[in-house]
């Protein structure tokens, strides 16, 4: 499921991984240490 999402997003798969997703379009992607809620929420906010 993880490579499928990857494909479709057209972002390399990593665990952890956090996506925000717009109209089908990642706005916010990150992984391991690089995820950060601050940046994840005002992507959420925006």
């Amino acid at each position: 499921m993880s490579n499928a999402v990857a494909d479709r997003l057209a972002v390399r798969h990593a665990s952890p991984q956090a996506f925000v997703i717009k109209n089908g379009e990642v706005t916010y992607h990150a992984t391991h240490y690089g995820i950060d809620p601050r940046a994840i929420q005002i992507a959420l906010d925006s």
